[in-house]
């Protein structure tokens, strides 16, 4: 199912804390953009371009647009509370990873449910994956990051002790 993805988005929450390195693997090999759940933000650096930063209340547009437009949710680690940030229903094929079988498809109907940890899960999902060469989507991902970085960046600052 990840093989066949186009638009693959990963979230990432407190239980890929440990699988950094294999995060940065998957999303790479398959060309994803990556959203991070509250809890998840320190699974990877805000650096890395294809990292749309949070999601959920307190998140940013690019991870909104990631979640709106993606054909495909690998969902690692997270009990992700926000249904209303996730894919519509039917938009998009699910995978998710999580120690607790009880927090698989709870908030999205997932076709693939995995029970373990995301560092090794991962670990043993990376060989089967095919490296995607078509990168248009991670392009996209990629460039709506830099605009929301360009309007930041040109917005004058704001004094607030006047």
């Amino acid at each position: 199912m990840l093989n066949a993805g186009h638009k693959v988005a990963i979230l990432v929450g407190a239980g890929a804390l440990q699988a950094t390195e294999q995060v940065v693997a998957i999303a790479e090999t398959l060309g994803a953009g990556v959203a991070k759940a509250l809890l998840g933000k320190a699974v990877l650096p805000d650096d890395l371009p294809w990292v749309t930063g949070s999601i959920g209340l307190p998140g940013t547009e690019p991870s909104y647009q990631l979640m709106s437009d993606c054909d495909t949710l690998l969902m690692i680690g997270s009990g992700f509370p926000y249904s209303e940030f996730s894919p519509r229903e039917g938009q998009a094929r699910g995978v998710q990873i999580d120690l607790q079988p009880d927090m698989l498809s709870l908030r999205y109907p997932m076709e693939v449910n995995l029970v373990g940890d995301a560092s090794e899960t991962l670990r043993a999902l990376l060989p089967l994956l095919e490296h995607k060469t078509d990168l248009r989507w991670r392009d996209k991902v990629e460039t709506w990051r830099a605009l929301v970085k360009q309007e930041v960046i040109g917005t004058p600052a704001i004094r607030l002790n006047v």
